[in-house]
């Protein structure tokens, strides 16, 4: 009555090693990662010339952030947003919103 309805693998025995990947899995994506990172390299090159010409400022937002158990890592990324908010972003804002967004 105990016993499962399907088989189950063999134990694997302590300290052995478990192949998770087979190699020809492995193989391909080491070979397609090789193929795009030429490509994404440039598009990431074109990316940084147009921010850099179009807008004043860094290129990169960088912030460092906690992670998995409290364990600090610094994180890069394409800078988005302006450095400052414009004047006429803020009246634009100040414009839009004129008080409470809920009415109870």
């Amino acid at each position: 009555m105990n016993q499962p309805t399907f088989p189950l693998p063999a134990p694997t025995p302590p300290g052995a090693q478990i192949n998770v990947m087979p190699t020809g899995t492995r193989s391909l994506d080491v070979f397609c990662s090789m193929l795009a990172l030429p490509v994404l390299a440039i598009g990431v090159l074109l990316m940084t010339v147009i921010t850099r010409l179009v807008s004043p400022g860094p290129v990169f937002f960088r912030q460092e952030r906690i992670g998995y158990r409290g364990r600090r890592f610094k994180i890069f990324k394409f800078r988005t947003m302006t450095v400052a908010p414009t004047q006429r972003f803020i009246s634009n804002i100040s414009r839009s919103w004129s008080g409470p967004t809920r009415r109870w």
